[in-house]
């Protein structure tokens, strides 16, 4: 719904966006939000939205590796990213780390 009270399907795609990506962000590499359902309720003037999300499996990050070159040694480009060995698998920081080497 809209600051109005009126709904707003194009919301409903957002949310599902956002809810996907929690999940990718999370250690869920393949997660996968489908359509919403919606539910009308007139006489409460509520709306129920479910989401159906199918999670996959859970991924870590086993080793992380970044060689160094003439510039700068792996130590050096390690320290400059926030991925970790051990760590769940997150997107955003894959995204992060990338953006920082480059």
């Amino acid at each position: 719904m809209d600051k109005a009270g009126t709904y707003n399907p194009l919301a409903i795609e957002q949310d599902r966006y956002t809810l996907e990506n929690f999940y990718q962000s999370n250690g869920y590499l393949h997660a996968k939000v489908s359509n919403a359902s919606v539910e009308f309720d007139k006489k409460k003037r509520d709306i129920t939205v479910t989401f159906h999300i199918e999670e996959g499996k859970l991924y870590k990050l086993k080793t992380i590796k970044a060689p160094g070159n003439d510039i700068l040694s792996e130590e050096t480009l390690l320290a400059s990213i926030p991925v970790r060995s051990g760590q769940i698998y997150s997107k955003e920081l894959i995204r992060t780390s990338i953006q920082n080497l480059s």
